[in-house]
């Protein structure tokens, strides 16, 4: 059991206070959208005992930590704190990735270029764990839903949106309501003067990105409200965005993302649009309950969440993986033990467990996750 840091992102829409209050940290003014726990090639996790980064460590330990002894972990574990709305996108597919991803390549597109889509062959299914309430848009509503939402809008797009909706067909009245060069203005207003919660979204994003139609998405795009400890299940295909709150995400071990708006950085529409499944529905997950422990196992996908709400209590974490897992400490404090050894975990800290080290036993007074892959 090594204990591994955290890299925290400070990309513009996120909140400046959220996470440092979660850390126990002083706000130094810079927005602190995510903090990542795991080995992505743009930002693994140092492991300060080893004196090296969780990437390499993996690799040159392969026996101790995978099954077969080759492997690579395949989820990313992240805190997630928007102060603003993150970017309306779409995590594309494993073919659509490894295509995108070479023919940038071949390019001859850096990485790190602004413009670029595909950071690596991998798609990017995700769940999003909410610690406080939580906020965002992801996947369309029911057909009948938005269509209701439409009618008797007057201001362009509305009319021929609502026409190919009541044809049944999505992919055209996405594009033609979100994925326009026109000015959203006149539409915003009609929607905002309603008065209603969807209105009340639409003025929220049109208030950060002025003259963006992305801020019509909430007519298509179901909006949700997670209670703290609710989860949601977002595949590749899926188009979503984020709007508060602070939670636990956990993702495929990717950072492809495809824009359609809502946002200051590369827009790929066409991308966008070769990406998202229109067919693809959103529900908040079950989990499967023993006592202060939750699992959630989204169907299809081999990612998996574990939470464990303590109240000066002991748990067993059901960690059943051929590969390594993370243990991520997100309130309280939290003691995390194993056969061998034990250590303390305060909100932001993090330690990688290898399979071969057992169960895993967490006790004390918090909140604790831990994250791993079937």
């Amino acid at each position: 059991m090594l204990r591994i840091d955290g890299v925290s992102k400070t990309y513009d829409w996120g909140s400046r206070e959220a996470i440092p209050a979660l850390l126990g940290q002083e706000p130094d003014g810079q927005p602190v959208a995510e903090v990542w726990y795991g080995a992505h090639p743009t930002a693994p996790s140092p492991v300060p005992a080893a004196g090296t980064t969780l990437d390499r460590l993996l690799a040159d330990r392969a026996d101790e930590y995978f099954a077969g002894g080759a492997g690579e972990l395949a989820y990313l574990l992240k805190l997630l704190a928007p102060g603003q709305p993150v970017s309306l996108q779409v995590h594309p597919s494993t073919e659509l990735s490894a295509a995108g991803y070479a023919d940038e390549n071949s390019a001859g597109v850096p990485l790190d270029a602004p413009h670029r889509t595909f950071k690596d062959p991998h798609a990017k299914p995700e769940m999003v764990f909410a610690v406080t309430p939580f906020r965002g848009m992801v996947g369309f509503r029911p057909l009948d839903e938005a269509v209701a939402l439409l009618s008797g809008l007057g201001s362009s797009p509305a009319p021929a949106v609502l026409e190919r909706l009541r044809a049944g067909e999505l992919r055209s009245a996405f594009e033609a309501l979100v994925l326009v060069n026109g000015d959203p203005g006149p539409l915003i207003e009609e929607v905002v003067a309603r008065g209603d919660e969807v209105g009340a979204v639409v003025a929220e994003l049109a208030g950060h990105h002025p003259g963006d139609a992305g801020a019509l998405a909430p007519l298509l795009l179901a909006v949700w409200s997670l209670d703290p400890g609710e989860a949601l299940f977002v595949p590749s295909g899926v188009p979503h965005a984020y709007l508060s709150g602070v939670a636990v995400e956990l993702m495929a071990n990717s950072d492809n993302v495809v824009r359609a708006g809502l946002t200051r950085k590369h827009v790929d529409r066409r991308a966008l649009l070769e990406a998202t499944d229109f067919e693809r529905a959103v529900a908040v997950e079950r989990p499967l309950v023993e006592g202060p422990v939750r699992t959630i196992a989204p169907e299809g996908s081999p990612l998996r969440l574990v939470s464990a709400t303590l109240e000066g209590s002991t748990a067993l974490l059901p960690l059943a993986s051929e590969g390594p897992a993370i243990v991520l400490g997100v309130s309280g404090r939290v003691q995390v033990a194993t056969s061998v050894e034990s250590q303390q975990l305060d909100p932001g800290q993090a330690v990688v467990v290898a399979p071969a080290e057992g169960a895993v036993a967490v006790s004390g007074t918090g909140l604790v996750v831990a994250a791993f892959a079937v």
